[in-house]
């Protein structure tokens, strides 16, 4: 998380950085959350940075792998 990005600012390097990032879901999550788009990531609280980290991840859609184990 970067300090002087806003929350918006986030989303848009995410949706960047992942091909499968879903910034419908992200919005909405943000919405749900009542975070303020416009706020720097410095001005939040932990659990409001938490929150946006972990919507982060989860609007990565990041594939799944099975590991194999011996």
């Amino acid at each position: 998380m970067y300090a002087g990005l806003s929350v918006a600012d986030h989303l848009r390097l995410g949706a960047r950085l992942n091909p499968g990032w879903d910034d419908e879901l992200a919005r909405a999550r943000i919405r749900q959350l009542g975070l303020d788009p416009t706020a720097r990531a410095a001005t939040l609280s932990g659990g409001q940075r938490a929150q946006l980290a972990l919507t982060l991840g989860i609007a990565e859609r990041p594939a799944c792998s099975s590991w194999k184990t011996s």
